[in-house]
């Protein structure tokens, strides 16, 4: 499962140099929340958060996984996610 792990740290790494980069260039980044609501408007996008909280911004990137509300919301039930990746089970024994 060696391969598994330096994924999950490939993934990590990622993760964080998008968060650093974004961060940087002045992105509001919400983490911990979910989008309960999209209001769109001519320029602006308003969004309602889990927290009840609401704020306007010029863009909305939504990076919810594959049950977003920002997809869903964009294309409605239009479109069904499958999951890319497939998890392998196995068991393996010692050599010898």
């Amino acid at each position: 499962m060696t391969g598994c792990r330096r994924l999950r740290a490939v993934r990590l790494q990622l993760h964080e140099i998008l968060l650093e980069a974004a961060q940087r260039a002045g992105a509001q980044i919400r983490l911990g929340v979910t989008v309960s609501a999209i209001h769109e408007d001519k320029d602006r996008v308003e969004v309602e958060f889990s927290t009840g909280q609401r704020d306007s911004f010029d863009l909305l990137a939504g990076f919810d996984g594959i049950r977003s509300a920002t997809r869903l919301h964009l294309v409605g039930t239009t479109f069904t996610p499958r999951p890319s990746v497939r998890r392998l089970a196995g068991a393996g024994a010692p050599a010898g």
